[in-house]
């Protein structure tokens, strides 16, 4: 883990009190930063809180606690009070997700909720727990609302100015939070194949015309949000897969580059140095894969497998000035792999195509395997609309 100043903090806590440091966080980021609060709980459907209860927060009038009993025996995380009554109560899991006291401790929070009409109730998480999600969607209570650390990344992760906000981020992805993020492919194409010829090596003519004053400084950061994105669909596969995938992926990307040999064996017999450049012209085309790995536990004594998933940005060919994307699966038992891709994507995939897509790729990716002898036991990514 990074050395960032939350991350400091949290290396001297039993992993138990993790939540904790995160309910500090939000109960801080009320105090201090009103609106950005405010705006990470409307991304949940809370946009519908009275106006007398956000005028309260914008104004820094609520009172934000940690910690505070609200029934006999029970505390809340955080909890946001107007004029001395809770009105919002906030649940934090982490570490916890996985108790078995979860599905009573949610059902004495709708309980509470239920209580008055003025009262609002937050899971917020990692990864919502099935109970929890089972009690949540069997309420379907208008005023009960699922809230994932991902939507405080998205919240926060550009607000450079705001010094809260910047070391909540920082602090989520050092704890390898992420959020997904859409790239406008009508605004971003020619970065993006810039960023996979500059990647690849690939010279030929034309390659000029893509680098401008935009593009320049577009192309490296394209490569960090897809690397973020992939991480980012690696946790859904994380989340359904918990008992096969004990371990958090990780994000990596990947460089296979294609050569016309002859022309490759033309220059290289040129050259007069034994130690000389790579003729980059004669490279003709690449992929880059950009994805995420997770390993799976042995089962039976099986050995081992892994399974990759992500993005490839393939160079044709024949058009070496644009670039075009693909999602892939790719699994991995023993050294045998078994790989699947889509269609080339007309436009870059919003977070709900790619997991339903990855899914489908993984379903027939591990009938393919199961052919070869592979015992590779999946689930499915998680869509993220289920949480809603």
């Amino acid at each position: 883990m990074a050395n960032g100043f939350f991350s400091s903090i949290r290396s001297n806590l039993n992993n138990r009190f993790s939540g904790r440091l995160i309910s500090l966080m939000l109960a801080e980021l009320g105090r201090r930063e009103p609106k950005i609060f405010l705006e990470f709980l409307q991304s949940s459907g809370l946009g519908n809180l009275p106006s007398h209860l956000r005028e309260q927060i914008l104004a820094g009038k609520a009172q934000f606690e940690v910690e505070r009993a609200y029934v006999s025996g029970r505390r809340a995380d955080l909890a946001i009070l107007t004029r001395g009554q809770e009105r919002i109560l906030v649940e934090v899991k982490e570490d916890d997700h996985r108790s078995e006291k979860n599905v009573m401790q949610t059902q004495d929070y709708i309980a509470w909720l239920k209580s008055e009409s003025d009262r609002f109730f937050v899971h917020f998480s990692r990864y919502i727990p099935e109970q929890t999600l089972q009690v949540l969607e069997s309420e379907k209570h208008p005023r009960s609302f699922d809230l994932r650390f991902r939507d405080l990344h998205k919240t926060t992760r550009d607000l450079v100015d705001q010094p809260l906000s910047a070391m909540i981020a920082d602090y989520l992805e050092e704890i390898g939070v992420t959020s997904y993020r859409r790239i406008p492919l009508e605004d971003d194409g020619q970065a993006l194949t810039l960023m996979a010829v500059q990647i690849a090596g690939i010279h030929s003519r034309g390659m000029g015309r893509l680098q401008n004053a935009y593009t320049t400084l577009r192309a490296p950061r394209l490569l960090a949000e897809l690397v973020e994105n992939a991480l980012e669909l690696g946790s859904w596969f994380h989340e359904a897969n918990l008992e096969n995938c004990s371990q958090k992926p990780t994000s990596r990307y990947w460089v296979t580059r294609y050569c016309d040999r002859d022309k490759m064996i033309r220059q290289l017999q040129r050259s007069s140095n034994d130690d000389d450049e790579l003729p980059s012209s004669a490279i003709s085309s690449a992929n880059i894969f950009i994805y995420f790995l997770a390993s799976l536990k042995k089962m039976k004594g099986d050995g081992w497998s892994r399974v990759e998933a992500g993005y490839v940005v393939e160079i044709d060919p024949e058009e070496t000035e644009n670039a075009f994307i693909r999602l892939y699966v790719s699994l991995n038992w023993q050294g045998d792999f078994t790989y699947l891709e889509s269609d080339p994507l007309v436009e870059f995939p919003s977070e709900e195509f790619a997991t339903k897509t990855l899914r489908k790729l993984m379903s027939s990716a591990q009938k393919e395997a199961s052919k070869k002898g592979s015992p590779i036991i999946l689930t499915e990514f998680a869509i993220p609309e289920i949480r809603r």
